[in-house]
């Protein structure tokens, strides 16, 4: 199915790359199947991913300005 959508539509690798991925995560790890292109969850994780790679960018938290704080006690 993904290589005949994919022939069908190349200039939306990334899209279906993605689709593809989130589908097999969420059907292995839930059993949850992704009905269309446009599934909640599938965009929910993709939101999680980006917010995720956003927090990792560097300068992004206090200790990576004030490095002396990372040996403060929580």
């Amino acid at each position: 199915m993904f290589l005949r959508l994919l022939r069908q539509e190349p200039e939306k690798f990334i899209a279906r790359a993605r689709r593809i991925a989130g589908s097999m995560i969420l059907d292995s790890s839930y059993g949850w199947n992704v009905k269309g292109e446009d599934d909640y969850l599938v965009s929910l994780m993709q939101k999680s991913f980006e917010l995720h790679a956003e927090s990792l960018k560097p300068g992004r938290w206090l200790v990576d300005t004030f490095p002396i704080i990372r040996f403060i006690p929580i």
